[in-house]
């Protein structure tokens, strides 16, 4: 008699065959991980076995068409919002590795967010992803069949928005805050030192970078910032909060926090690790196609709601690299904001307004209708 988890097997083998998955699957491994035959990849999964087993088969299945030297790591992964370290065997494995996508437990999706995952990066060459496709449902969605091409040109084209600007982000629940952005390098909009696509639409991803997948957001942090900051989202809570978390910063710190029971919680936390309440993050959100729907259902807006095109999020704890050290990390935002930058108006009452730009709309062209790419998906 089989077992329930050689059915599952089973079921999942048979999705794979049927091709379910693999168009997902392939354009994470080959477009955005850019995985390439002489590189050794680590697929890294977490014991807690939350990730639907169809998602990681056609992943393995995608890497080894690739011809890459593959070895598959399974610990009980540490919680990197709250500073938990690698462990020796995690450490070696990765320092192994060209390579690295992991496939978490979507509230424990942002590595980046780890110092730890952060040195490797630049002590062993590594590049990493984050897959958080964890589910056949977004793995088969529009935003995991998103071209790599039209996300790096929207991706770049942003992030050369950023030349030592002032940002002013506000929206209807009372934000209003001010920041001062480091600039960014200008050049080639289909090139950068965090990726480039090349005449083949072929994206190259160098050693030091670390990507969602599906992806879209411009993260930094800023020079300076000062004001009023309103959540209503927040990491660890699904859907709308039941009341808004109402921030006030000076000076990057925050030094008041109001609102209902999600508000002492936050605060709660914050008081607890050191420089919990440095403000050290600020993005927003480039890609329409990620699913409004599905994100409220999850406690990890900052994996799937953030990603979308005109939301924002902003953190308090570590930025590695810059910012003050501390262990925590922590995320919240909204849905509906206006972001200017300079004269430019960036975000409209929520609307991404690049999705206009004549010379994105002409590459969306190249892969269909436009619409299909730059509309929003409900």
């Amino acid at each position: 008699m089989p077992t329930a988890s050689s059915a599952n097997r089973s079921a999942a083998n048979k999705a794979i065959e049927n091709g379910d998955l693999m168009r997902g699957a392939r354009n994470c491994v080959n477009g955005y991980c850019a995985i390439q035959r002489d590189e050794r990849v680590l697929l890294w999964l977490d014991r807690n076995d939350t990730v639907d087993p169809t998602v990681v088969n056609a992943l393995v299945t995608a890497i080894d068409e690739t011809g890459a030297p593959l070895s598959v790591l399974r610990t009980k992964a540490p919680i990197f919002r709250y500073g938990q370290r690698l462990s020796p065997v995690e450490e070696a494995a990765i320092s192994n590795a060209n390579v690295l996508m992991h496939v978490f437990d979507l509230e424990n999706a942002a590595s980046v967010d780890n110092a730890d995952i952060y040195r490797c990066m630049w002590e062993h060459e590594l590049r990493v992803t984050s897959v958080i496709a964890t589910t056949p449902r977004i793995m088969n969605s529009d935003w995991a069949h998103y071209p790599p091409e039209l996300h790096y040109y929207m991706w770049i084209k942003s992030a050369r928005l950023l030349c030592d600007t002032e940002a002013h982000l506000t929206d209807d629940l009372g934000t209003d805050l001010h920041m001062k952005l480091f600039p960014w390098p200008k050049g080639d909009p289909l090139s950068s030192s965090w990726a480039s696509v090349d005449k083949k639409a072929k994206v190259h991803r160098p050693a030091g970078t670390w990507e969602f997948f599906p992806g879209g957001t411009i993260a930094l942090c800023p020079k300076a910032v000062e004001g009023t900051l309103v959540f209503e989202l927040l990491e660890g809570f699904a859907g709308y909060l039941s009341e808004p978390i109402r921030l006030t910063i000076k000076d990057h710190w925050v030094t008041k926090v109001e609102g209902g029971t999600e508000a002492k919680w936050l605060k709660e936390r914050m008081r607890r690790y050191n420089n919990g309440s440095y403000f050290c993050e600020f993005a927003w959100g480039i890609n329409p196609r990620s699913p409004l729907q599905e994100g409220l259902k999850v406690k990890a807006p900052d994996s799937l709601l953030f990603r979308r095109a005109g939301s924002f999020h902003c953190a308090v704890g570590l930025w590695p690299g810059m910012g003050v050290p501390s262990p925590f990390h922590w995320d919240g935002g909204g849905l509906k904001p206006t972001l200017t930058l300079g004269k430019k108006t960036v975000i409209d009452r929520g609307y991404f307004t690049m999705l206009d730009d004549p010379d994105v709309r002409e590459l969306a062209s190249k892969y269909g209708n436009p619409e299909e790419f730059l509309s929003y998906e409900s």
